[in-house]
């Protein structure tokens, strides 16, 4: 049974990074297709999970046909958004306390400075390369569908 969510929620992690991608290749679109296909048919046949409205419109075609013929999706996320929204409520909350408006602002520039300081990104990104998990890219083929 573990081995079914292993395989469903490996292949529906590649389909979500297939589709981020931009201009995808002839490849790219048919392991899309091939990953969608096996976490569908793990997903509906094997563990017997109804489809959410989001897994509907994965399995159903809806998104390979917004990837096919939109050249990719990867380019209209807005990620970046979502990040500039988290860090200002992360300085918001840092300085909720302080009741000078002034003050506030020059502890959220200094803060800034801080975070934005090249030695500082050089070191958070080795940090983060060096967390980052080294995995074996895997085929469709080597999935058991029980």
């Amino acid at each position: 049974m573990m081995k079914n969510y292993r395989h469903m929620y490996t292949s529906l992690g590649a389909s979500y990074s297939f589709l981020r991608q931009i201009l995808p290749s002839n490849d790219d679109l048919r392991n899309l297709r091939e990953n969608i296909e096996c976490a569908r048919k793990i997903w509906v046949e094997n563990l017997k999970i109804s489809a959410t409205p989001k897994a509907h419109s994965l399995f159903d075609g809806h998104a390979y046909e917004q990837h096919e013929r939109l050249g990719g999706i990867g380019d209209k996320l807005e990620d970046f958004v979502e990040k500039g929204h988290q860090i200002g409520m992360r300085d918001e909350r840092r300085t909720w306390n302080i009741r000078n408006w002034e003050q506030m602002q020059r502890s959220q520039i200094r803060h800034d400075r801080r975070r934005n300081h090249p030695e500082v990104c050089e070191r958070i990104c080795l940090v983060h390369h060096s967390k980052k998990r080294k995995l074996k890219r895997l085929s469709i083929d080597s999935y058991v569908v029980l």
